[in-house]
């Protein structure tokens, strides 16, 4: 007990440290700036270049931030889960689908392609504000870090399992329907209620990867560590899978 809460100590002493350094808030407001300028590109013209080039800089500026803040120590805090919600659901998925509508237009008959860059644009710009509100308005405490027992990898699966289940379910309906992450249109996504609560969920793939990934960088045992990044491996190639070739 001693030991882990010596560790939890340490823990907490890192977070407040990287509180205290302002870089990170240069490297944001810069990229807001870069994308504001890449953002008067005509994207009709430039749209495989200006989606990329701006969502690749709301990407790097909003992980950068959470690096520098909590170096290398997972809390999970707000601003980290907002964070992973806005790369997952906004940004990640842009740099499957501008490649795929660059070389499918005609799959996106009403032009929703050229509204990427206003997307991860909008996107950094929301995680700006709510970033700087939760570093103005919020105490510094030491947060909630990941468990321990989370760092067994028999613990992390069972209770990753009912995640994974709503995710899965989530992306049968949508293949039962015919209608898959919006490249294929059906009457279920126009006639349902439920389509875009479902179609979010079914994007909510990503996140057990990065966590897992995070766990195996995180993690100090060598075991442990190679036995996280297989199944990290694992889950990311089956998202790979499930965006590439249904």
């Amino acid at each position: 007990m001693k030991v882990i809460a010596s560790e939890m100590q340490n823990m907490h002493d890192i977070r407040l440290i990287h509180l205290s350094k302002p870089f990170r808030w240069p490297v944001l407001l810069f990229s807001v700036l870069v994308n504001f300028v890449l953002l008067q590109i005509d994207s009709e013209k430039s749209f495989l270049f200006c989606s990329l080039s701006i969502t690749a800089v709301s990407t790097l500026s909003i992980s950068y931030y959470l690096y520098e803040k909590y170096h290398k120590v997972f809390y999970l805090n707000c601003d980290v889960l907002i964070a992973i919600s806005t790369l997952t659901q906004f940004l990640l998925p842009i740099f499957f689908l501008a490649f795929y509508y660059s070389a499918n237009p005609s799959s996106d008959r009403h032009g929703f392609r050229f509204g990427y860059c206003i997307t991860s644009f909008a996107a950094l710009l929301g995680q700006v504000f709510f970033f700087l509100g939760y570093e103005s308005f919020g105490k510094p405490k030491a947060g909630h870090a990941v468990g321990f027992r989370l760092f067994h990898l028999n613990n992390f699966i069972v209770a990753l399992l009912p995640f994974l289940l709503v995710i899965w379910v989530s992306r049968y309906i949508l293949l039962a329907t015919g209608t898959y992450y919006h490249l294929f249109r059906s009457g279920f996504q126009f006639n349902s209620p439920y389509y875009s609560v479902i179609s979010q969920v079914s994007s909510y793939g990503l996140i057990s990867v990065i966590a897992l990934f995070l766990l195996a960088f995180l993690h100090s045992n060598k075991k442990s560590k190679r036995n996280f990044f297989l199944l990290a491996i694992f889950f990311f190639v089956i998202e790979i899978l499930w965006q590439l070739l249904l």
